[in-house]
């Protein structure tokens, strides 16, 4: 997997950057890892800023601590939003009356499934290194 920076998308396209669950995951990840006391020293080129928030600003990733939040809680949201459609797609959508009816009903639950897999997926991680984090600084 690779990342691109937000300002190295092109025109309209930044829409995508986001909405995308992954961007918000990485961004919270990235956060909470480079705003904890090992990347607090001094950085050589501007002693001003630490080490973790120059690595920051070169990916462009925003240093307020309440975005490590943001992701979570929409990551979240994306996993209700996407196990809604499933529902509802399972439930107003039937293989009986025609094949379209079938096929829509497949590709929205595999569609909703795939989503939804890959958001928890990102989200159960995002908690697990957010608890880690918390439990090692009250340590």
């Amino acid at each position: 997997m690779f990342l691109f920076l937000a300002v190295q998308i092109r025109g309209w396209w930044i829409w995508a950057y986001w909405i995308s669950p992954v961007s918000f995951a990485v961004r919270s990840l990235a956060l909470n890892e480079f705003t904890t006391e090992q990347w607090s020293a001094p950085y050589e080129f501007d002693p001003t800023i630490s080490i973790g928030d120059a690595t920051l600003a070169t990916y462009g990733v925003q240093t307020g601590y309440w975005w490590v939040w943001l992701g979570i809680g929409v990551l979240a949201g994306y996993a209700i939003l996407f196990n809604v459609i499933t529902t509802l797609a399972l439930t107003f959508l039937s293989c009986e009356s025609s094949w379209l009816g079938c096929a829509v009903l497949c590709c929205a639950v595999l569609c909703c499934a795939v989503l939804c897999c890959a958001v928890l997926c990102c989200a159960v991680l995002c908690c697990a290194v957010l608890c880690c984090a918390v439990l090692l600084r009250v340590t």
